[in-house]
């Protein structure tokens, strides 16, 4: 899976009612920006994971995890990645925060650039794949 952060803190879960309503807030953004993402049930205590359509996103107050199943290519791949980075802006808006791309060991812009840059280290991978 490809897996790109979106961070303003530590991975450590915090359960106040404060943070909890971060999630919730930024889970509705999410879900504003793409309607097909469903909350997982089976998310371990104090995350909710969001999944629909190949994207899984695991929010926290203090980040997000976003992944990207590594089996689609070409138009469906294009067209995934598109969703990804509409959530990834609804989240940026509301947070501030930068997208950072493991895979590429960089910083991601949320922008069209960005969303290609991170398509094409992606579609890269696929390409290594066996069938």
């Amino acid at each position: 899976m490809l897996e790109v952060r979106l961070s303003g803190g530590h991975v450590f879960v915090d359960p106040s009612a404060t943070s909890t309503a971060r999630r919730r807030a930024l889970a509705a953004e999410a879900v504003g920006a793409d309607p097909a993402l469903i909350e997982d049930d089976a998310a371990s205590v104090g995350r909710i994971v969001l999944t629909g359509g190949g994207l899984q996103f695991e929010i926290d107050a203090r980040f997000v995890v976003c992944r990207v199943d590594y089996a689609r290519g070409g138009d469906e791949a294009e067209s995934v990645f598109e969703r990804l980075f509409r959530v990834v802006g609804a989240v940026i808006r509301e947070t501030g925060w930068r997208v950072y791309d493991p895979q590429g060991a960089t910083v991601a812009e949320p922008d069209d650039e960005g969303r290609d840059a991170t398509l094409e280290i992606y579609l890269s991978v696929i390409d290594q794949l066996p069938p």
